[in-house]
């Protein structure tokens, strides 16, 4: 403090105070306001309007921010707060571009903007394109009704042409399931195949409700048991469906080819693309593919990462065979899990189990006994060999917000620390 003048030292110390204030109004102003207790009486007023600058500075920052973001019903500043008119402005025209959005996206393209300078001449535009795309596909939609009946006229001649086509052609009424038309490889698998008749049936007229005007490509897979089999049949085919009028009225024409030899062949080469050759269970990529797909669907469950020990030890002493009927030994241990699981070989001697239902310290309570049983194997040729393996698990949960590769790294961090910590005790 200046001695010689201490009223001059003090206005400093409050001119330095209101400049904090001023910068915490300008770049922090959510942080508490400055208690006008502390300042003398001549700088009461001084003060009291650099409250009301705070206050009208956090209101049009908030304002900003939530406009930003896109947020219209968010909370105006108070009508007194000069500094937020701008925006207020900018939110009215937001506001009115939206409703005038909605009116488009319901059909009316009569709309248009006489504001905005540049923008409202490019959204009339666009305005101007989207009418004329409508009328455009209503006249669109006005030759398909002129095709349409043009078919009608030509059915008889193309009758013959589908009697004898390799395919399965059956015309059925979408409601009651009447069958209009059958060529003759449709009639031929339903002499051959009664049993399956009654399924197909019903999946053509389910996914009758699918079909509109315009034709559609699924496909349709059906599973039966013969009379004179145990084991059920499952066979996959490609059916195209679409719209035909008929008599009068609108059927529904599917066109049916036998995809089963295919699809089996598919199916058999899917199956070893995503299986580890010498364990039988699936592969890293199929362990991938499965994580991404119960995160999607909101599935909660654990990822365990499992290392088999002492599998070099086995290879060096005894040689890869020996090492590979090790691996197997542990593969049909993790496999005793109950219920739904994924197993998965990451490569060499390390594992991933997948399950859901489950919470960590039960699956660990699972993989500790079955490590206890690994351990306490002995094999008799060959007493002085070790079993063993180490593991770590992470938690997959509802509303996932990591990345896989953070639960991955996290299981595998504690399969690490599990495994010193192990090889501590054996020490």
């Amino acid at each position: 403090m200046d001695e010689k003048n201490p009223t001059l030292a003090s206005d400093i110390q409050i001119s330095d105070l209101l400049f904090e204030y001023l910068r915490i109004i300008l770049y922090s102003p959510h942080k508490q306001a400055l208690t006008l207790e502390t300042l003398p009486d001549e700088f009461q007023k001084l003060g009291m309007g650099m409250h009301f600058l705070h206050k009208c500075v956090a209101e049009m920052r908030t304002f900003a921010n939530d406009l930003s973001k896109g947020k219209l019903n968010t909370q105006q500043p108070n009508v007194e707060n000069g500094l937020a008119a701008p925006l207020m402005s900018i939110h009215g025209a937001l506001t009115h571009l939206t409703w005038l959005a909605q009116q488009v996206a319901n059909g009316d393209y009569d709309q248009s903007i006489d504001f905005m300078g540049e923008f409202g001449q490019y959204f009339n535009t666009m305005i101007t394109q989207l009418k004329e795309r409508h009328l455009s596909l209503i006249e669109e939609r006005q030759l398909v009704i002129a095709k349409e009946k043009a078919l009608e006229q030509t059915q008889e001649m193309l009758m013959d042409i589908i009697m004898k086509v390799p395919q399965g052609v059956i015309v059925l009424n979408p409601e009651t399931g009447e069958r209009f038309f059958i060529n003759r490889t449709a009639s031929r698998f339903i002499k051959t195949n009664p049993e399956a008749v009654k399924e197909m049936q019903a999946a053509l007229m389910k996914h009758a409700l699918n079909v509109s005007q315009h034709n559609v490509k699924w496909e349709l897979t059906i599973q039966f048991k013969k009379h004179d089999e145990e084991a059920s049949k499952r066979m996959y085919f490609s059916v195209y469906s679409y719209y035909v009028p008929w008599q009068g009225i609108y059927a529904i024409s599917h066109i049916i080819t036998d995809k089963t030899m295919e699809k089996e062949a598919e199916l058999v080469m899917h199956e070893l693309s995503f299986k580890d050759e010498l364990t039988g269970v699936y592969n890293r990529r199929y362990g991938m593919e499965k994580i991404q797909k119960w995160i999607t669907n909101q599935r909660e469950f654990c990822i365990a990462f499992i290392d088999i020990d002492y599998l070099k030890l086995m290879n060096d002493t005894y040689g890869h065979k020996e090492g590979d009927i090790y691996i197997l030994h542990v593969v049909d241990i993790l496999l005793q899990i109950p219920e739904e699981k994924v197993v998965c070989r990451m490569g060499g001697d390390e594992f991933m189990l997948l399950k859901d239902g489950i919470s960590v310290e039960e699956l660990e309570t699972m993989l500790d006994k079955l490590r206890d049983t690994l351990v306490s194997y002995r094999d008799k040729d060959r007493p002085e060999s070790r079993r063993s393996f180490s593991y770590g698990v992470s938690v997959v949960e509802k509303g996932f917000s990591r990345t896989i590769s953070d639960v991955l790294h996290e299981a595998d961090y504690k399969m690490y620390q599990y495994k010193l910590k192990h090889k501590a005790s054996r020490a």
